[in-house]
């Protein structure tokens, strides 16, 4: 019999409602559809006119109208946009008006209509454009000038602006070269090589193209400028040696002493430190003397990772050194607390290593249940349900943009949900978003809830933010694939925050975020349908497909998790190309995954499988007993790149998994 912990497990299904709204759901649906189809209809015994959805079909007819018939539509929208000034779907209708009013050449309405303050480049510009036509020229020169003065690319839509910017002869060389240095600071070599082809050729044109092209080949270009004794930008040099770090750590390395005869001794110092971060995110044993030779003054980045260095070296007596030598703050983190008990452990110092297990143990995540298994006690859960707020849950239910926000979510509008939702939690305290997260996660939305607790602070409601649900699905994909429950729990928390319709940027789908080859390739291997995307966004097939995605990762890494993990998120040739030259701690080999985003992934899945443990059986599970030793590197053939998960492009800052900035903060700890 499986034991729950006392949880109010209907807080997580979505509240009965009455037949009466149901249908009036259903027929808010099939209206909606009908407007965005071209259902024009206004009648005013409408019966759909008192819901409270109502301006959304209102809305969808008049973005028909704007597709079609525009002109006719343009004081409707007006009114329209007047009426709901305040409220997000009006966001929803102004900028595509806007951006038709401004083809049509409506140069007047277009500016009467423009928010002032707008941020968007694309309507800044249409707005200077509009002032042109208009002959409105008080104070343009100035404002073309201040929209050309960018290091980014701007909008086409600019261009007859920085026209006539040039037609006054007011695009001097000198405002050229300083969007080239805008650019250059703001690491867009292309734009800066592009704008520097237009100065006159001479000296200072060639050492900003010479800028430009460091910063964007530094492998070719460190070489050959160094050799002809081009360098004199020591920002720019030194922005295109980080880079040279990451894309060919030796090289950096052999740079080092040349480029010491042309920089400052702070300059030095960065690049040193630069130098051995790149080394040691290749894991070579060229980054311990580097490191030795860093000042105490170091960045919090070469801090870590030449702790990261010694532990790949296993020199356990430079990590209590190199700890003891980290800011006061950082040294009370649970990871170097952890990692201060395994080298303590290490050096036979079994009671000092226990203290320091004892204080990392208090946190409720990856290393904190790590240090509870080395003390052989049970991982910290300490579930604490949050709180309801009568009076701000009062507040929010009559509040009209809540309402509408449940009503779109249930209506399978989550865009449109989400936008009400954020117009809600702007103005409240942290009480009333407290209650407003409670109370979505009633509505089953907790891929809303988790990142809603997380930016609030709130780890401790363990039930709401491990929901088990889709469980007839979760449980047909691990009984067909052999993955245990929790695990698929877990990664599918991690992938998608059970976001059955989330879509990353490299176009990973569903609960488990599959990429469509990778899906397809899984299909075949295990005989299944060939999936089309619509079927990545149907829970049981994603569910099933990413089960069986993780079972021949498994396969392909001889059960061993950690590297299942790995490929699942970066791909099987990276996770291949990260194994160690001998046989390696898993511990160790997971804190020097060279990856931000692949090495917090395997280690928060790691600790969502203690917790969702807790959730399906009362009791926490373990993760050591899937953390065996890391095998050393061999030659032979590589998994299969088709299989790979998501491909971060860097080894900084890769992107995150899937689509909101607040998504990504609740994956910050357990």
């Amino acid at each position: 019999m499986r034991l729950l912990p006392v949880i109010a497990l209907a807080l997580f299904a979505a509240p009965a409602i009455a037949a009466d709204e149901a249908s009036l759901r259903d027929a808010f649906r099939a209206a909606y559809a009908a407007a965005q189809d071209g259902d024009t209809r206004t009648d005013s015994d409408d019966p759909l006119r008192g819901y409270v959805l109502y301006p959304y079909i209102e809305l969808a007819r008049l973005r028909y109208r704007l597709s079609r018939t525009p002109a006719e539509a343009d004081d409707d929208i007006a009114d329209f946009l007047r009426t709901h000034a305040d409220e997000p779907l009006a966001s929803r209708l102004r900028k595509p008006w806007l951006l038709s009013l401004a083809e049509r050449q409506r140069w007047q309405p277009y500016l009467d209509a423009t928010p002032p303050a707008t941020s968007d480049s694309t309507l800044r510009c249409h707005a200077l454009v509009a002032r042109l036509a208009l002959k409105q020229t008080e104070g343009l020169l100035e404002d073309i000038t201040a929209m050309w003065q960018t290091g980014q690319d701007q909008p086409d839509a600019c261009d007859p602006a920085f026209d006539w910017l040039r037609a006054q002869g007011a695009l001097t060389e000198d405002l050229i070269r300083q969007r080239v240095n805008l650019a250059l600071q703001a690491n867009q070599p292309k734009l800066a090589r592009k704008l520097a082809e237009r100065l006159t050729p001479g000296k200072s044109a060639r050492a900003l193209m010479d800028a430009a092209l460091l910063l964007e080949d530094p492998q070719t270009e460190f070489t050959r400028q160094l050799r002809e004794g081009l360098l004199s930008d020591a920002r720019v040099t030194g922005a295109a040696f980080t880079k040279l770090t990451k894309r060919d750590s030796l090289l950096a390395q052999s740079l080092l002493e040349p480029l010491a005869l042309q920089t400052t001794p702070e300059q030095r110092s960065q690049m040193l430190s630069d130098a051995a971060i790149g080394l040691a995110l290749d894991h070579r044993v060229e980054a311990i003397p580097l490191f030795r030779a860093l000042d105490a003054a170091a960045s919090p980045q070469a801090l870590e990772w030449r702790l990261r260095s010694a532990l790949w070296a296993g020199d356990f007596e430079q990590v209590l050194v190199w700890i003891a030598q980290m800011p006061g703050p950082a040294q009370q983190e649970p990871r170097w607390r952890y990692w201060r008990g395994r080298a303590l452990a290490a050096t036979g110092k079994d009671t000092e290593a226990r203290i320091a297990y004892t204080l990392a143990a208090q946190e409720r995540g990856y290393y904190g249940f790590l240090a509870a298994e080395r003390l052989g006690i049970p991982a910290r859960i300490e579930h604490q349900a949050l709180a309801t707020n009568a009076k701000a849950r009062d507040t929010l239910e009559k509040h009209a943009a809540f309402v509408r926000a449940r009503e779109l979510y249930f209506c399978e509008l989550e865009s449109e949900a989400a936008s009400e939702l954020r117009h809600v939690l702007a103005p409240l305290d942290a009480a009333g978003q407290k209650e407003a997260a409670r109370l979505i996660a009633g509505w089953g939305w907790v891929h809303q809830t988790i990142p809603l607790l997380a930016t609030l602070g709130v780890w401790d409601d363990v039930a709401i933010r491990y929901p088990l649900l889709y469980e007839k699905e979760v449980a047909a994909a691990a009984k067909e694939s052999t993955i245990p429950v929790e695990q698929i729990y877990s990664v599918m928390r991690q992938e998608s925050l059970f976001n059955p319709r989330a879509r990353s940027s490299a176009d990973a789908y569903g609960l488990m975020q599959m990429l469509l080859a990778t899906a397809r390739n899984t299909a075949a291997k295990f005989g299944l349908p060939r999936p089309a995307t619509a079927d990545l966004l149907v829970p049981v097939r994603n569910l099933r497909l990413g089960a069986l995605h993780l079972k021949e990762l498994l396969e392909d890494f001889n059960d061993q998790w950690p590297l299942a993990l790995a490929a699942y998120n970066a791909g099987p040739r990276r996770a291949s190309e990260w194994l160690p030259p001998l046989e390696m701690d898993a511990d160790i080999w997971i804190e020097n995954i060279p990856f931000n985003e692949t090495r917090l992934y395997v280690q928060r899945i790691l600790g969502h499988r203690v917790l969702f443990g807790w959730r399906l059986t009362g009791k926490p599970l373990t993760m050591l007993p899937l953390m065996d030793d890391i095998p050393p590197a061999m030659d032979g053939p590589v998994p299969p790149e088709a299989g790979a998960g998501r491909q971060p492009p860097s080894l900084d800052e890769p992107p995150a998994p899937f689509d909101t900035p607040a998504a990504r903060a609740a994956q910050d700890r357990p």
